[in-house]
């Protein structure tokens, strides 16, 4: 669970959301649709580590991504707080 914060967001906005009539089937087709988002977003995850995997074996390479994630980061952080 990378980011716990997020999953509660999200179980919380399906809280708050209706699927079904019963809430027997109502709870069964939220845990249906949160364990595909979890699948799909660990599967991206995956995938995108194994795109990085060979980047980051080089030294130089790895310091750019590094660098370039870190601004991405602040840049990011920086937007939030000025919005």
């Amino acid at each position: 669970m990378a980011n716990p914060k997020a999953w509660v967001a999200i179980a919380a906005v399906f809280a708050s959301t209706r699927l079904a009539s019963t809430a027997t089937a109502d709870a069964a087709a939220k845990v249906a649709v949160l364990s595909l988002v979890v699948v799909l977003i660990m599967a991206a995850w995956l995938l995108a580590g194994a795109c990085f995997a060979a980047t980051l074996h080089d030294p130089f390479r790895a310091r750019v991504v590094n660098l370039t994630l870190a601004a991405a980061l602040v840049a990011a952080t920086a937007l939030a707080i000025l919005h």
